[in-house]
């Protein structure tokens, strides 16, 4: 990676995060509510036969899926969400929002217990976080590039989706031969 990238990535970073602790929790329930409504309206549209979908568990910044996760539960689609094994994370499927079917996981955010192992490439929809996301995909994670990884390994017929706070859309990202573009990014 170029030296000009890497400072530029870090520096995005830095303020992403600063702006995202702003964030309080009123607004950040008004976001999440009505992200979740469009998550569900935008894949009704463009994915009505997605029967396994992965998320994410939020971190007290970003924005909540539980809304949408419960509505795909009731709806008989299979979610899945990243779990520790100690090792790497794998996508383990969600059977429930229950506390008893839910961790803790090593970065302090909700994770299954247990559940079904699923391979990346049979995911049909991804929905992914970031610290920054540009209009057309481009997407800056937290540096570590699990989701890069992941999202690898993915379908090239899924619909990866990105999901941010209105702040978070930028102009321009440093973009790597190893970032993943997503297929669509809804805000409010």
């Amino acid at each position: 990676m170029g030296e000009q990238n890497k400072t530029a990535k870090s520096a995005l970073r830095s303020e992403m995060r600063i702006r995202r602790a702003s964030i309080e929790e009123g607004e950040r329930a008004f976001y999440s509510e009505k992200i979740c409504a469009e998550l569900i309206s935008f894949l009704s549209s463009r994915a009505p036969a997605a029967s396994h979908i992965a998320v994410y568990f939020a971190s007290p910044q970003e924005i909540d899926l539980t809304d949408f996760i419960r509505k795909m539960l009731k709806t008989g689609k299979s979610i899945f969400s990243p779990r520790w094994n100690g090792e790497t994370y794998l996508l383990s499927q969600v059977v429930s929002l229950d506390e008893r079917d839910l961790r803790c996981g090593p970065m302090g955010i909700k994770e299954p217990r247990e559940g079904n192992i699923l391979d990346p490439s049979l995911i049909d929809v991804w929905v992914v976080p970031g610290l920054a996301f540009t209009a057309k995909g481009m997407r800056l994670g937290y540096g570590g590039g699990w989701y890069d990884r992941l999202l690898s390994k993915a379908s090239s017929e899924s619909l990866k989706v990105g999901v941010a706070h209105p702040f978070q859309i930028v102009e321009f990202l440093p973009f790597e031969e190893h970032d993943v573009l997503l297929d669509a990014v809804l805000s409010v």
